[in-house]
């Protein structure tokens, strides 16, 4: 007796899921068809852009909504190799006398972000307390607002790459951390805890911040597709290679209180509920520079431990610059032609 075999792919058996989604790397972005970032703003994909070359900190006002520790910003000469402008924004919190700068701006709503931007760190730049952020916000205002210490809001949402001053088992400024802010957040606290900080997902093996160097940062958030679902994704990519993906099931691991740790002897991991209503969008960015007294105070304590590590206990700078917002993957400055 004869019988007719059908061999049916998996993913069509089965239904596609993040697991399977592969996600682009290195130039298989947008800037590959910009060199040097030239003209990218133009790309339909691209909702919000900023190269720092129109040379002062007041001709930034039509792009940026707020302006803040104006004395910590500098427009100042340098860029990442490849990139076709001569500017990048300066931000210098020193202890003391303030604790940082930032610019903040709003760009047309999108339900999967990727942000990519370049930043360099100061050679001496000890531990840091909070960075960029890529925010959705139901009628935000035109300035920032935080969310530390705030319970899960479904009418606010987003996700922060920066260098971990609490955790890290590297020098100063750390070890890279996306922190998460979304519906099912888990309190620092533990179970029943009634205070929230964003939620930390670092990589598997971790990554050190550099400094001294340009490096290229990439986030990608997703919105889950419907109120009841759990589908929504975040990732992060350092100099074009992807870091990390967190996306229903593309990851085992474990909670540890807020802290998501990835764990091959674990369970998938769920996916993220970002929102309840369809309307909530990525729609913020906030390029900030922030170190409070506690971190200063926390640097000071390694450098006592650690007197051959070239450590500042009373400045932390850091340059930005190319910074793109766009619905579709990015990646690094190409190199010009």
């Amino acid at each position: 007796m004869k019988c007719l075999l059908i061999l049916v792919p998996v993913a069509l058996a089965l239904g596609s899921s993040a697991a399977e989604e592969r996600l682009p790397e290195g130039n298989a972005g947008l800037a590959a068809k910009y060199p040097g970032d030239r003209g990218i703003d133009r790309d339909p994909a691209v909702v919000f852009h900023e190269d720092f070359e129109a040379g002062s900190l007041a001709a930034l006002k039509p792009k940026w909504s707020d302006i803040g520790g104006k004395g910590t910003l500098k427009i100042a000469a340098g860029t990442p190799d490849g990139s076709s402008g001569r500017h990048c924004l300066q931000i210098t919190a020193t202890r003391g006398r303030d604790s940082g700068g930032h610019l903040f701006a709003r760009f047309r709503g999108l339900d999967q972000a990727y942000m990519r931007y370049y930043a360099k760190f100061a050679a001496d730049c000890g531990y840091t307390h909070h960075f960029v952020r890529l925010r959705a916000m139901a009628n935000g205002p035109r300035w920032p607002e935080g969310n530390a210490d705030k319970k899960p809001d479904p009418k606010c949402a987003g996700g922060v790459l920066e260098p971990d001053a609490w955790s890290t088992g590297f020098p100063p400024p750390g070890e890279w951390t996306l922190g998460t802010h979304w519906m099912d957040m888990r309190s620092w606290q533990g179970p029943g805890g009634t205070s929230f900080y964003p939620d930390n997902f670092t990589s598997k093996p971790p990554v050190r911040v550099v400094r001294d160097r340009w490096i290229c940062l990439e986030v990608m958030m997703k919105m889950n597709s419907a109120p009841g679902k759990s589908d929504g994704e975040q990732a992060y990519w350092i100099d074009g290679k992807l870091a990390g993906h967190w996306g229903p099931g593309t990851v085992k691991g474990r909670w540890r209180r807020d802290k998501y740790i990835i764990d091959d002897a674990g369970t998938p991991f769920e996916g993220f509920r970002f929102r309840r209503d369809a309307s909530l969008k990525f729609t913020r960015l906030w390029l900030l520079l922030y170190v409070s007294e506690e971190v200063f105070k926390r640097t000071e304590k390694y450098a006592r431990a650690h007197p051959d590590y070239r450590v500042s206990t009373g400045k932390a700078g850091v340059l930005l610059d190319n910074i793109v917002v766009a619905g579709d993957y990015i990646g690094p400055v190409k190199q010009k032609e």
